[in-house]
């Protein structure tokens, strides 16, 4: 059988007419929760939308059509729309969408199918390309680093995720088991598969469903392959976040151009680094908003589009990476730049109104003030701030205490692990600040020092002046998502200072120990904690 058919112009306009229709259908299957008139309006744009994209972006998609390609969009398309299904049908995800009767829904779904399987072929034909041209490109010791992050996560967590629920779904407890994250709530909403879990708030993570179901697809597909494993899915959704986190450090390497004999002395510091380590068991959704942060980073300077897409994801999992706007356009020339920046906008307006996500605009403000008035540092003062952040700089390195806790989190009491409330300054904090503006100057010809430094400042005025986190002390939740720019400046400035290979090597290999020295026995506490206080 051939590979690829051709279809009559006849045959097309009835395709086309078909998902004119399936592409606002998919939109009202999808969409949030809300009153009826916010949902007449998300449909009426949505067959707007609908039009301009059969008209423009999918107007040729059926003239030349690759059926493998098109059976396997199709199957993964059924394979969504039946979990979507079924959570309409039940708690806790029923209270996420507008209510169907069955015969109403039964007939969404079915409408939802066509234009599901034609954005899964379309995207599948854009990008795996690009995936393919990646992952063919890693060199051996890339190769073994991605096998043993994998292999090594999955083994570490079969074990642990079936002596306690901790780290996944402590019964009744949804938020704040370790240190301040929602891994609970995360693992019992499927904040990663259900595009409309209550985690994806719309002034945090708005579009986080959206750009983590293809990572949630591959952990649900392999917890079912895989089915003799106890607690699967957490299992594998941990182990694939860890894997692309693992990528998003390898795209780092790429961008410091380093040697492929120095490539490990990164990747030890990145792996025994304790936002590495207080990481590696929890499923929290910074390690995907870090992955598409670098993923923006990454594209720019690989791309050979003018306009950054990428740009979309990384915002949609996480409002801050909005703060990348310069990423978006590889020109400068202003009114091509504004295009450009146009282009991306519409494209993100799309994605938002046929995913049936458009309603959260509507709640868009609110949620931002009801989170700077939850986490923000509004009650403490500067000094009280810049305390905690010392402490967070520290964290991202080493260890920093903590403590089993009671804790009451929506009327219920439990017992947290969580940091212990710091009050003086960290010298080792000031020590690792100054680094890394040290480095930042002998490295200012470094295009990576230069975008880590910025980093580096934007999380003194999101965490420091602005104090997001402080209000329960716990800015180690957002180490991840910023520390890759402190160990990049602190391993620029070794490269700088050590002109000797074996000298530095050596130097870092015994930063990696003293790392681990303090790091491990926390890591144990954690797993102490877990099993003692929640166990399976």
């Amino acid at each position: 059988m051939e590979k690829n058919i051709q279809l009559g112009d006849k045959v097309s306009r009835i395709l086309q007419v078909i998902l004119f229709f399936s592409l606002p259908a998919l939109s009202l299957f999808l969409c949030r929760n809300t009153d009826k008139w916010i949902m007449i309006v998300s449909l009426v744009l949505a067959f707007g939308i609908s039009f301009f994209l059969v008209r423009y972006i999918f107007k040729n998609i059926f003239e030349n059509i690759n059926v493998v390609n098109l059976i396997f969009s199709f199957l993964v398309s059924d394979y969504i729309l039946f979990y979507y299904y079924s959570y309409h049908k039940i708690l806790p995800f029923r209270n996420n969408y507008y209510s169907f009767a069955d015969w109403k829904l039964t007939i969404l779904t079915i409408l939802s199918m066509f234009a599901l399987t034609i954005i899964v072929y379309f995207l599948w034909k854009k990008l795996f390309p690009a995936v393919k041209k990646f992952f063919k490109s890693l060199t051996k010791f890339e190769k073994i680093f991605l096998i043993v992050m994998f292999f090594g996560t999955l083994i570490v967590t079969i074990v642990l995720f079936n002596k306690t629920t901790a780290y996944y779904y402590a019964k009744d407890i949804y938020w704040d088991i370790l240190y301040t994250s929602d891994s609970s709530a995360n693992y019992i909403y499927d904040s990663y598969f259900n595009i409309n879990s209550p985690m994806n708030e719309p002034g945090k993570q708005p579009l986080f469903g959206i750009f983590a179901l293809p990572f949630a697809v591959v952990s649900k597909f392999l917890s079912q392959i895989f089915f003799f494993i106890p607690n699967g899915y957490a299992i594998f959704s941990v182990t694939v976040q860890i894997f692309a986190m693992a990528v998003a450090w390898l795209m780092l390497i790429r961008l410091l151009n380093l040697k492929e004999n120095s490539k490990w002395e990164l990747l030890l510091l990145l792996v025994c680094s304790f936002t590495t380590i207080s990481f590696a068991l929890i499923l929290e959704q910074y390690l995907l908003s870090l992955f598409y942060l670098i993923l923006i980073i990454y594209s720019y300077y690989n791309m050979k589009s003018e306009v950054n897409y990428s740009y979309i994801a990384g915002v949609g999992t996480l409002l801050t990476s909005g703060i990348m706007l310069p990423f978006v356009s590889k020109t400068v020339k202003p009114q091509k730049c504004l295009l450009n920046l146009l282009k991306c906008f519409v494209a993100g307006v799309i994605i938002t109104i046929i995913f049936g996500q458009l309603p959260f605009i509507f709640d868009f403000f609110e949620s931002v003030f009801n989170n700077l008035n939850s986490f923000g540092g509004k009650d403490f003062t500067f000094a009280d701030k810049f305390i905690q952040f010392l402490n967070f700089v520290k964290g991202i390195f080493v260890a920093i205490p903590a403590e089993a806790m009671p804790t009451i989190a929506v009327g219920l009491e439990h017992l947290s692990y969580y940091l212990t409330e710091v009050k003086e300054y960290s010298i080792l904090g000031i020590i690792i600040l100054v680094i890394c503006f040290i480095s930042f100057i002998i490295n200012r010809k470094n295009k990576m020092a230069i975008i880590s430094f910025a980093w580096i400042v934007f999380s003194f005025l999101l965490l420091c002046v602005i104090g997001w986190g402080t209000q329960e002390n716990g800015l180690n939740l957002y180490s991840l998502y910023f520390s890759w720019a402190y160990i990049i400046l602190v391993y620029l400035f070794f490269t700088r200072i050590i002109s000797n290979d074996l000298i530095r090597r050596f130097l870092i290999v015994i930063l990696a120990i003293v790392l681990l020295y303090f790091n491990i026995p926390e890591f144990i506490n954690i797993i102490r904690f877990g099993i003692i206080n929640y166990p399976l």
